[in-house]
């Protein structure tokens, strides 16, 4: 939670200060299945699980079936024995008496009497701690005791391990693969794998840099993770203009230095715009609440700038002074077949402006009804496949043992002792009654359904029905004895009390109505008797971290498309052409965030930086197609010609760099994190929509623009 909070942030606050009060919250559990628990055999082995794991480094607490404590009457004396006696000759008794226990089923034992569950609480840590921990008690899992028996780890430990696993693997992975798929894919569109190495060098030196750089300082997270590999994407795909401009200059009889500096005069200025623009997609998320999305966004920013130092500086140097043995072979240029079908396409879509105009509204309205279905999801749990081992034993776990516990409710009073007084615990089981008949509530478990328990075994021991100064008498006992299930639930001034509710597994928005009705339900009551009261928990962390996603996502977007627009008026000088040079830019935004509505699909702390990246990467092509289209403009062409020879000569390396960032960026859709394989997917499908805007849409609106205002001056 450290990493993906503000430590400001009220719920991490409140969060924080329930830990001070009923202990480190760090815990997890671990459940198995037999065929019956009660049986001395396994209780045994319960047992012996229980010692194994308490003696744990690391391991604090360890609350089971079988050291769970009871309070018995010896010698009319309230005294702590175990709940569920190892030795009891009467099985049947006890399974009947564990089932019916308030405190120990579906807590520590299912409904069948077959599943139970350790829970485990552990001293706080880092992923390396944690992971050793895990370690530790997979070592004590696979000793010849505990043969045959399929083990379960459950809880929030498990799940963010797991998701931090895949981050450190993914990284390393995705890289490899990465080198591999450019290798070949520049190969097949360069025809040299001498030109094919040097943008791949360029790349892996940026990815380098700011990657070592960064986990001097961080630690990698699923969001992290990928930026090597979005570094080298986006600097292999800006080496490639160089590479193909350098080509086209070395074939016409350039030496290799006369070559460079004529590609470099060429694409010094639009390559500048391109990175600054990019880097400005991910600067934006600087301003976002959630320590993950602002370094990504700030690292990767910073990676953007030094792939353009690197590409202008360190590849013309190699180029330069390896020229003999990288290019001998490179007078030949050869342009693809693709490059020379968009040199014709300005004159088609000149005739047929009108028809991509009024289909790109069309894609507008629909893009637009499909934003408006977009939802938010932060559950870390359905971030991971349904395939995967730690998502099946959370599964298991709310079938067993009908649920967790998403939400804590806390109550303070304004004096000490004030929950040590049996009349004031009395006054909360109206609030608890309530509770229970919410329609996700499976169950509560609090300090009265702890002593109502130990009350009635009391009481039945004595056969007799205590009073009320006998209640306080007994409960003064109870609290005496320290019992630890009780430290749990009251806090040591008796100023706190605390009810855990338990629900089904619950998305953002049901944990959102079920924390408000609590309230709503909580606000009365604590009005009532001059308390006050809070939810805590990781789901209410949660529920807040998907507000700041939602302002992130608002923030990134706003920043991004403000400073792109005046960097293209920067470039062009004219308001005019750089609305236009916007539309093509936004429509592949608003189309991929549309699409992703309609399918479903819900935006979370990956795919949130759908949006502004894809602004910041879809402007590239623009600002080449428009540099060079003004270029041509000054020289005295027609628009129509103007923007075919833009076309002509920047249309290739256009061509290639979207098939570097599609075969880049689609390696993503590998990930077994969720989020990090539908920001592949869809930050792909963007890039091609972005190229088919600026080829189709991008000339017809100038087109249209240009006869208009012709019109307009033959009629003035």
């Amino acid at each position: 939670l450290s990493i993906w909070t503000n430590k400001d942030m009220p719920s991490f606050v409140q969060y924080e200060k329930f830990q001070e009060t009923f202990g480190n919250d760090v815990s997890f559990g671990i459940m198995y299945k037999t065929e019956d628990i009660f049986t001395k055999e396994q209780l045994a082995i319960n047992a012996s699980l229980s010692d194994k794991l308490l003696a744990t480094e690391n391991i604090e607490k360890v609350f089971s079936l079988t050291n769970a404590e009871n309070a018995t009457l010896k010698n009319y004396k309230i005294v702590k024995v175990k709940k569920v006696n190892k030795n009891t000759r009467n099985m049947k008794a006890l399974k009947k008496r564990t089932l019916a226990d308030p405190v120990l089923a579906d807590n520590f034992i299912s409904p069948d009497g077959k599943a139970t569950l350790l829970w485990l609480q552990t001293t706080n840590g880092s992923f390396d701690h944690n992971n050793l921990i895990i370690d530790s008690i997979n070592k004590i899992l696979s000793e010849p005791e505990f043969e045959g028996i399929k083990f379960h780890f459950v809880g929030g430990i498990p799940v963010i391990n797991q998701i931090t696993k895949i981050a450190n693997k993914e990284t390393g992975m995705f890289v490899a693969i990465c080198v591999v798929i450019m290798l070949v894919l520049l190969r097949i569109l360069l025809h040299s794998y001498r030109m094919a190495i040097l943008p791949i060098m360029i790349g892996l030196s940026s990815a380098l840099l700011i990657t070592g750089f960064y986990v001097l300082h961080h630690s990698i997270n699923v969001i992290s993770g990928i930026m090597p590999l979005m570094l080298i994407v986006i600097s292999i795909a800006n080496s490639v203009h160089v590479v193909i401009h350098f080509k086209a200059w070395f074939a016409q009889g350039k030496s290799a230095k006369e070559a460079i500096i004529c590609s470099l005069k060429e694409l010094a200025a639009p390559c500048l715009f391109t990175n600054v623009t990019t880097g400005i997609a991910f600067f934006a998320f600087a301003s976002s609440a959630l320590p993950p999305l602002k370094f990504f966004g700030i690292y990767t920013a910073i990676g953007t700038i030094i792939t353009y130092i690197l590409t202008f500086t360190l590849l013309p140097a190699i180029m330069v002074v390896f020229s003999k043995g990288l290019f001998q072979h490179e007078h030949v240029y050869r342009k693809s077949r693709m490059a020379n079908v968009i040199v014709n396409l300005p004159f088609w879509v000149s005739k047929h402006r009108l028809p991509v105009i009024l289909v790109s509204g069309v894609i507008l309205v629909f893009s637009i009804l499909g934003v408006n279905k977009v939802e938010f999801q932060t559950d870390q749990l359905r971030y991971l496949h349904e395939s995967n081992q730690v998502r099946q034993s959370m599964g298991l776990f709310q079938d067993w043992f009908k649920g967790v516990y998403p939400v804590e409710l806390i109550i303070e009073a304004p004096e000490e002792k004030y929950f040590f007084k049996r009349r004031n615990l009395r006054k909360i089981e109206g609030l608890e009654k309530q509770l229970l008949q919410l329609e996700v509530v499976n169950k509560i478990y609090s300090p009265n359904t702890l002593l109502g328990a130990f009350k009635r075994r009391l009481a039945a021991q004595a056969g007799i029905k205590f009073n009320a100064a006998q209640e306080q008498k007994g409960l003064d006992r109870l609290i005496g004895l320290g019992f630890e299930f009780l430290k749990q639930l009251i806090s040591s001034d008796g100023k706190q009390y605390r009810i855990s509710i338990k629900a089904s597994w619950l998305d953002n928005a049901e944990t959102e109505v079920l924390v408000e009705s609590i309230l709503a339900l909580g606000k009365t009551f604590a009005e009532e008797n001059k308390l006050t009261l809070y939810t805590t928990g990781y789901t209410t962390i949660y529920t807040d971290i998907n507000r700041l996603l939602i302002k992130s996502q608002k923030s990134s977007i706003t920043i991004s498309f403000i400073l792109i627009f005046i960097m293209i008026i920067i470039m062009t000088r004219k308001l005019g052409i750089s609305i236009l040079a916007m539309i093509p830019n936004v429509l592949p935004v608003l189309s991929t965030i549309g699409i992703m509505g309609w399918l479903g699909v819900k935006l979370d702390v990956a795919t949130v930086l759908i949006a502004a990246v894809s602004l910041g990467i879809a402007v590239d092509d623009t600002i080449h197609l428009i540099y060079s289209f003004n270029d041509h403009q000054r020289e005295g062409k027609n628009v129509t010609d103007a923007i075919s020879i833009a076309m002509r000569h920047v249309g290739e390396p256009l061509l290639i760099t979207t098939a570097i960032l599609i075969g880049g960026f689609s390696i993503m859709i590998m990930s077994s994190f969720l989020p990090i394989a539908y920001f592949g997917i869809f930050i792909s499908l963007n890039v091609v929509f972005a190229l088919t805007y600026d080829l189709v849409l991008l000339p017809a609106l100038i087109s249209f623009t240009h006869l208009r205002k012709r019109g307009s001056a033959k009629q003035a």
